[in-house]
């Protein structure tokens, strides 16, 4: 939004301009009550573009600074990185303070961001031969993803799946053959998504089950491609460690504790 308004005096026709950078798309004519703006038509239109905005003269003889009404500005982030942009007025008069006639600079920085946790049921020890879930999470940061979003998990030997891979909105594969004995490449695909708060989306868990069969460390990692630049790499995959166990043990205990009487049973 820019935010013009009239401190005191008497303007003539007042011109605010925003020269709109490079890396950003203008979706729709700038508008605010009283303004004509241009551009009007040919949206989206790749920056830089200059935005102009025109309205009648003000008056304003009261020491109160006198809105001219806001001018609500559209865009889309094109590029990942820096995005920087100023807004100017001009009174159509001479002007005793120019130093405010430049807005403040807004800044921000342009993300693309996916990331996906993985989790089973039962942290830590495992046993071989019982029946577990994996859960994939892929969320979106921040950003808009490419035409497909995919997620992979490559299951090591030692594991078995014994379900297909789940998740709304995904199509998996394998989706047959179960009980399927690792090593087995698991991907799941699905359509684009876009997120422009600051809050993750969250894309749908993907979830299978499967049966540890070899005792000792169990590691597996669960990777997601955006199908587009990703600005932090670091959280696009997450490991799961268990320890397999095959495990009893034995107590002993007596019917009475501490003094014992001879002969007694």
């Amino acid at each position: 939004s820019l935010i013009p308004t009239l401190v005191v005096g008497t303007t003539g026709t007042i011109t605010v301009s925003d020269n709109f950078p490079a890396g950003a798309q203008l979706t729709a004519t700038p508008t605010g009550s009283g303004w004509m703006c241009t551009p009007s038509s040919g949206f989206p239109i790749a920056g830089p573009v200059a935005i102009s905005c025109t309205r009648a003269t003000a008056t304003n003889s009261s020491l109160t600074p006198l809105s001219l009404n806001d001018i609500t500005v559209n865009f889309r982030p094109t590029a990942t990185g820096g995005l920087s942009n100023q807004a100017t007025i001009n009174p159509g008069v001479t002007d005793n303070v120019p130093s405010n006639n430049t807005s403040n600079t807004v800044s921000n920085t342009v993300i693309n961001d996916v990331a996906i946790t993985k989790s089973t049921s039962q942290a830590d020890n495992i046993g071989q031969n019982r029946p577990y879930p994996y859960t994939l999470s892929p969320v979106l940061t921040m950003g808009t993803t490419g035409a497909t979003i995919t997620v992979t998990d490559n299951v090591p030997a030692g594991v078995t799946i014994t379900s297909a891979p789940t998740g709304s909105g995904w199509i998996c594969s394998p989706s047959s053959g179960f009980p399927l004995a690792g090593p087995v490449a698991i991907s799941c695909t699905r359509a684009s998504a876009g997120n422009a708060t600051t809050t993750p989306l969250s894309l749908n868990n993907i979830s299978f089950d499967f049966t540890p069969t070899t005792t000792g460390i169990l590691s597996n990692t669960a990777s997601i491609n955006s199908g587009a630049a990703d600005t932090n790499a670091t959280n696009n995959s997450h490991t799961v460690t268990n320890t397999v166990l095959n495990d009893l043990q034995v107590l002993k205990t007596v019917n009475q504790s501490g003094f014992l009487g001879i002969g007694s049973t």
